[in-house]
This record gives structure tokens, sequence and C-alpha cells, in this order.
């Protein structure tokens, strides 16, 4: 919940159910050329041989040491973010800026890396939840210093390099995101949210190119969820050693007495996450519930294809374990299988995934069928909102692409508007990527609406339903 704030506070502040239409004043742009000329990731061409993770860590280290007094700097920053261009105290800006120069130079090494590898897979192999994430918040506060550094580049006419510090902060935000976390792709489509909002500024200055082809070439999706969200399941795993082997293996053998021992590890996270039914049961009302749905459990274990005899040899606990997390593999995969089909295909199956998830949680809590040990329920996030979230994300460059479409049409038409955005032959506009249907675009006056649909079942607000007022200047 905290983390989808953290991507919430990055987008266009509205009250719930209120949308407020961004304005945005535009000049008419052709395509460069070469059509590529501004990309929004580095390409491979422009890439530095090893792991950017060396430099951001590198950067994390500067900037404690040899930043701007970290007391006070996020109000101040933030207040510098809000005001407008105009109003920009350029002097005072670039003064704050010039102590973050060299670790902005370790970012930009960073992004420019051939690879990322923040080493996170075998430490949730080996300790499951123990894994610590130092970097996450301090990837966050150099992606809000790179905002900064944007509206300064604008602030004084140097667009270019604008959209070099753009790219910068958007290759930032896939690094990020590509930890097997789901907490780590929440903070990657954060900071893609924030290079956004800057776009949608620099997109406004007088010698702007024309960012549509540039936009097309981003992935699509922009955040790839695969490593974070069987990140979740490994470190689950971890959390209980030999699981994952005994779990992976049809015929594994009865656990031993040491094994018993280590895999009751889930007595403390059943106290940390509190489950409401669960937090004040003590060992050995547990134990009781474990054995009264033994054989229940075992029966669904044979079901799986473990060869009876060796199920009527497991010690109680490695039932009650194996029980719990092949349900946890089942409501996992609902949900997983998911997330590469288009939100408008994943939608019906997602609804159906969070049924069966409530399902599994009122069991848990009512201690009224399912497995003894609720570990789906415990320990699993709604990964059907992870995916909203991330399309939240997606629709947004999608909105951008058809703005750029609108100033390529008017730079072929004297500067006029399109009367619809099937009247833009050049460059294909693309669909929501929550319907899968146009964008509404209508002409209103001197100016054009372009509105996105609001999400099934939610209140629209500026951060899932965007509308963008385009006034192009003559």
């Amino acid at each position: 919940m905290i983390l989808c704030l953290v991507f919430l506070s990055a987008t266009t502040p509205s009250a719930e159910g209120e949308v407020v239409p961004i304005q945005l004043v535009l000049h008419q742009a052709a395509s460069p050329s070469p059509a590529l000329k501004y990309p929004l990731l580095p390409e491979l061409r422009d890439t530095i041989p090893g792991n950017a993770v060396t430099h951001y860590r590198r950067a994390i280290q500067i900037l404690k040491q040899d930043g701007p007094p970290e007391k006070g700097r996020e109000e101040l920053v933030d207040g510098w973010i809000k005001v407008s261009l105009n109003d920009l105290p350029r002097e005072e800006v670039g003064k704050f800026l010039k102590q973050c120069e060299t670790m902005f130079q370790e970012v930009e090494a960073g992004a420019r890396s051939e690879q990322c590898d923040w080493g996170r897979t075998e430490e949730f192999r080996k300790i499951g939840s123990s894994t610590q994430l130092p970097d996450l918040q301090e990837m966050r506060s150099i992606a809000v210093l790179l905002q900064l550094r944007i509206r300064f580049e604008l602030a004084e006419g140097r667009t270019e390099k604008a959209i070099g510090t753009l790219r910068t902060g958007f290759a930032l935000a896939r690094h990020v995101a590509d930890q097997p976390l789901m907490a780590c792709a929440f903070v990657g489509v954060a900071i893609a949210s924030m290079m956004e909002a800057r776009l949608e500024e620099l997109i406004q200055q007088p010698d702007a190119p024309n960012l549509y082809w540039a936009l097309t070439d981003l992935p699509q999706p922009f955040i790839d969820l695969h490593k974070p969200m069987q990140g979740e399941r490994l470190r689950d795993y971890g959390n209980f050693p030999g699981l994952a082997e005994a779990a992976a293996d049809l015929n594994a053998k009865p656990w031993t007495s040491e094994q018993v021992l280590k895999g009751a590890n889930f007595r403390a996270l059943i106290e940390e996450e509190r489950l409401p039914a669960m937090s004040a049961t003590d060992t050995a009302a547990l134990a009781v519930f474990v054995v009264s749905r033994h054989e229940t459990a075992k029966k669904r274990l044979i079901k799986q294809g473990r060869p009876k005899e060796l199920v009527d040899a497991m010690p109680h606990l490695q039932v009650a374990m194996l029980d719990s997390f092949l349900q946890y593999d089942q409501l996992f995969d609902d949900a997983m299988k998911c997330q590469t089909l288009p939100y408008w295909e994943a939608l019906p199956l997602l609804k159906e995934a969070d049924k069966r998830r409530i399902v599994a949680l009122d069991q848990a809590i009512l201690h009224n069928g399912g497995p003894a040990i609720p570990i789906y329920a415990l320990l699993l996030p709604t990964l059907s909102k992870a995916i909203v979230i991330r399309v939240c994300n997606d629709r947004r460059i999608a909105a951008l692409r058809c703005i750029e479409a609108v100033r390529l049409y008017a730079a072929a038409h004297n500067g006029k508007l399109p009367s619809s955005l099937a009247d833009i032959k050049d460059a294909p506009a693309p669909v929501d990527p929550v319907t899968g249907k146009p964008f509404d675009y209508r002409i209103a006056g001197d100016r054009a609406l372009l509105t996105c649909t609001p999400f099934p079942g939610q209140t629209p607000s500026n951060a899932n339903t965007p509308t963008f007022e385009l006034i192009m200047k003559k």
C-alpha cells in the first residue's frame, strides 16, 4: 500500500473522483531526421562495459558525502519542482545542482552500462524476507534530483540537454524495477511517472523536437513484471529452507527432525504479518490445527502426483507446508499468467483470480477449509494491483505518443489540429492500453481534448484517468 502511494505521489494531484485537465501549450514539430535522433533510452552503441549497480551505489555514497545537506532537501526540491519554469530561481537551483554534479556523472554511467545486476536473486533464495533493500529509497531520491535537473535545463533553454537527462531517468526507472521484488517494480514505475511529467513540460518548449518515434520505440510494457513477480515466489520459498526442493520434487523424501525445526519458521511470519485469527494462536493450538487438517492435506498432495507411501511417512508439518504452497502456486499462477496479456483481455481473468484469493483469505481467517497454514494469505501481495499500476504508466506513454502525433499533423497542416485521430496518416495513433480502443479525442473550440476511459470499477482521478487539453500555438 505504501509503495502504491509512492507511485501515486509522482502523478498529477487531484481529488478522488475529480479529473483536472492537464493543459499543454504545444508547437508544431515534424519528425526529426533520422527518426530516432533523440532516443529516450540509451542505445546499445552508446553503452559502456560494466554493471550499472556499481555506478548507482557509488552515486548514493557521493550524494551522502558531498551532496546538498539531507535535512530539508526533499522539501526544497519539491517546491522547485512545483513552481512554473518561468518562476524557477535558476541561480539558486544552479548552485544547488552543482553540488550533485559528480553524483549525476555516476548515474549517467549507470544508465549507459551494458548490464544491471543488483545481486538479489541468490539472497532471496537463501534467506527470503530477511533480504535488505538499502538502495531503494536512495534511488528514488536520485530520480527526484534528476527531475529538478531536467527542469533547470529547460528553464535555461537547453532542451537537448534535458532530453539526455530524461534518457538517464527512464533507464534508471527500468534498472530499479529489474529486481526480484514487487516493491522495486513499484518504485521503478514511480520514477518513470516522474520522467513522463517532465516530458510533458519538455514537449511544450518552442524548440522541442517531435518525440513520437522515440516514444514508440520504448519497450511495451515499459516495466517488465516477470522478474519482480517471480522474485516474490522465490523470496517466499526462501523463508522456508528445503521447501522449494521438496515442492519441486514429487518424490521428495520425508523431512528429518532438523528440517522440521527449520520449517517451523512460519511461526515468526504469522506473528509478523498479524493475520487476525492467527496472530494470537500459540504453538500448541497451531499444532492441533495442523493435525486436524492432516488427512485432507495428504489427499491433495497424493492427487498432485506424490506417492502415497512417501506422503504417509511425512511429518505433519511437512505435509501442511507442502499443501499450503500447492495452493500458493495455484493462486500465484492465476495472476502471473495474465500479466503479459493486454489489460482489457487480462481483466476478467484477474477478477477471477482476486475472487479466489479472497476465498483463500476467508478460509484462513475463519479456519473454514483450505490449508492449515495459510501462507498465500499471509505473504502474497495482490498481483492484479501491480498490473494496474504498470498499465497506468503505459497509458501515459501511449497518450504522449498521441500528443506527439498531433504535433506531427500540425506541422504538415499549417499548425492546424486534426479533427480526429483517424486524420493522422503519417503516424498511427496508439490505442488506450487499458481498453484496447482509441483514446477519446475531440475538438473544443481552438483546442483539443484527449481523454482516457476510467478503469472499470475505479473512481476516476488524474492518476488513473488523465485528460489533456491541447492548445496549438501559432
